[in-house]
């Protein structure tokens, strides 16, 4: 399971590093594209539209999945930490994707995904906190041995997850014009 932290890493490393230095030379010229879809648009100079709208198509398609499996994976979550129920969790995952949205056109992209990564740092970081606290009480009532350890590898995942998440997005909010 390591390789796929090392695969994505070495690609967000070329993407950085080969096609995003491209793709901004060319949508500079492309009357200075802002979106990837404006981008192949300005750039093959369809004045139909047609391929904006087949762009729009595509991302709506494969963000309702990827939406819907975030979605999924919250009710799951929900109903295995806090013994809630799939639903609850589902429509509480939902309440918060509409949320966010809702600020999302006004805002610069850039701006708007620093904070979405300091949002998700500090989600992360406040549920390592928690768990700590849990696990340390637990130990303290007695609750853990030997048999009964594996609350103690699951937050030590977490912790191990929550800090290479805070490291991540503190490498992005240190980025020129994060702040």
């Amino acid at each position: 399971e390591l390789w796929i932290a090392i695969g994505l890493l070495i690609g967000c490393w070329a993407n950085w590093t080969w096609v995003a230095p491209r793709l901004r030379s060319y949508s500079e010229i492309a009357n200075n594209s802002i979106t990837v879809p404006s981008f192949l648009e300005n750039r093959v100079q369809d004045k139909s539209r047609v391929l904006r709208i087949v762009s729009a198509v595509v991302i709506i398609l494969f963000f309702t999945f990827y939406v819907s499996s975030g979605m999924v994976a919250g009710g799951k979550y929900f109903e295995s930490t806090f013994g809630g129920s799939y639903l609850d969790g589902m429509l509480i995952v939902a309440a918060v994707t509409v949320m966010r949205g809702v600020g999302a056109p006004a805002a610069h992209a850039y701006d708007a995904t620093v904070w979405v990564i300091a949002g998700y740092v500090a989600f992360h970081a406040g549920v390592a906190l928690v768990m700590t606290g849990f696990v340390m009480a637990r130990q303290r009532a007695g609750y853990l041995s030997a048999r009964r350890f594996n609350p103690v590898r699951v937050l030590r995942l977490w912790v191990d997850y929550a800090a290479l998440v805070g490291t991540v997005g503190l490498a992005a909010a240190w980025l020129p014009g994060a702040f």
